[in-house]
């Protein structure tokens, strides 16, 4: 906070900020009527979104470019995350990465035993460049495919593990879109599937937009619109309506570079999740009454 009040003098951008936290505060996390792509994957797809990322195509593993330097600073406390969230051995876990990007996340769940992982992305350009980095080693059990959640749940294929980290804060419908990962996740009780995103709250306002975009750079402006984000009890409540519970959370909190660490770095915190937070759900177990 300190940071922030220090870098900023009041203006009318802090006015602005003002009406945007009010106006995102007191919409909810429920739309479905944002701009799409000429597609029928209204739940997954905003055209505009698709466009930005896709820009990346040259950048993803790029390590200091400031679209993604963050996010790979990012990926150990959310790998973390998803370790201590499975109940299978990873060998046993079939992996889906929804919005896989160039491939970050995907290779990581590879590197730590997952049995097999599949990105995809709606993005030509980004399973481009994820299947380009895909070193030899993990070709074996990693594999990339140009196509949206939807599409992958109509093909029938499901996954023990399904992952969409940073993705849901961008896509047309939250709520479809929470409907479509429930149906990707595989029957039986230790289907996991584990959601990243940002919160909607002043404070994440304050510091993932105000001060990670505008006064530090540290990631590109635009990168994030706060009325797209959802609260934790909204996501919930989306997922319990599907037979999911929430089975852990956390919230991952950024630490800046220090003498002794001079990159930034995450780590979870289960007590905070006023910023950026990671979700886990599996299904309720039905109870029998005799």
């Amino acid at each position: 906070g300190t940071l922030i009040s220090n870098s900023l003098e009041p203006s009318s951008m802090q006015r602005l900020a003002g009406c945007v936290i009010a106006r995102g505060c007191a919409r909810g996390c429920t739309r479905g009527g944002a701009v799409r792509a000429a597609t029928s994957d209204a739940a997954s797809v905003v055209a505009a979104e698709v466009a930005k990322f896709a820009k990346l195509q040259n950048r993803w593993w790029d390590y200091e470019h400031p679209a993604v330097r963050m996010l790979h600073a990012f990926n150990p406390a959310r790998v973390q995350f998803i370790r201590e969230a499975l109940t299978a051995k990873p060998s046993d876990v079939s992996a889906l990465d929804v919005g896989c990007g160039g491939g970050i996340l995907s290779e990581s769940l590879a590197r730590i035993g997952c049995g097999s992982v599949l990105g995809i992305d709606v993005a030509a350009e980004n399973i481009a460049a994820a299947t380009a980095h895909c070193p030899p080693s993990l070709k074996s059990r990693l594999s990339y495919r140009h196509m949206s959640l939807e599409d992958l749940v109509l093909s029938g294929q499901r996954a023990s593990l399904v992952v969409a980290s940073e993705v849901i804060e961008h896509v047309a419908s939250p709520v479809a879109f929470v409907e479509q990962l429930c149906a990707a996740a595989a029957p039986g009780p230790d289907a996991t599937i584990i959601l990243t995103t940002l919160n909607r709250t002043p404070k994440a306002f304050a510091l993932a937009i105000v001060a990670a975009e505008f006064a530090l750079g540290l990631v590109e402006r635009g990168s994030h619109d706060f009325t797209r984000f959802c609260q934790p009890q909204e996501l919930s409540d989306m997922f319990s309506a599907h037979g999911f519970e929430t089975v852990a959370e956390a919230g991952i909190i950024a630490q800046p570079p220090s003498l002794l660490n001079p990159r930034w770095r995450f780590r979870l915190d289960p007590s905070d999740l006023s910023v950026s937070y990671a979700l886990a759900f599996r299904r309720r177990a039905v109870s029998h009454v005799l």
